[in-house]
């Protein structure tokens, strides 16, 4: 594992700098903290926040199920209400956990884009994830930042 790793890095140096050299126009390299970038969007707090509320909605539906499945007497009747909420709850789990998937898909097309504009705006050809370069790149990320407070407005 090691190994890969290393030569991963090592495959990386060597593109930039083929970019750096190869390119005959002067290349602008930026580096980018995907992560603080991705916490701080407006929006994902807005999807996490809807997400939250409806495995809360799941998890009162299941609790009524439950009450429902307590208070039947008869097992045979039991048995069938127990299997058909354990098909429901999962059915709707699996609808929330695809519908916070796809969100969450939109959500990074539109934060690629913004780094994008950011980057072209300010005259870079490349940008990188921070986490990725060890040394070099300007660092964009609080012109990033900034883009989302701009967009709030």
């Amino acid at each position: 594992m090691k190994k890969i790793y290393t030569i991963g890095i090592g495959a990386l140096v060597i593109v930039l700098i083929a970019v750096m050299f190869l390119c005959p126009c002067e290349s602008k390299i930026a580096v980018v903290n995907v992560n603080q970038v991705v916490r701080a969007y407006p929006k994902l707090s807005l999807v996490q926040r809807e997400n939250s509320l409806k495995i809360g909605e799941l998890s009162q539906w299941i609790d009524a199920a439950q009450k429902q499945i307590d208070a039947e007497k008869d097992n045979t009747k039991k048995a069938a209400l127990i299997k058909q909420t354990q098909t429901v709850a999962q059915q709707k789990k699996a609808a929330i956990q695809q519908e916070y998937a796809q969100k969450t898909v939109e959500l990074d097309k539109e934060i690629t884009e913004i780094i994008t504009q950011v980057a072209k705006k300010n005259g870079y050809k490349v940008v990188f994830s921070k986490t990725s370069v060890i040394s070099g790149g300007i660092d964009i990320t609080d012109k990033v930042l900034e883009k989302f407070k701009e967009e709030k407005k």
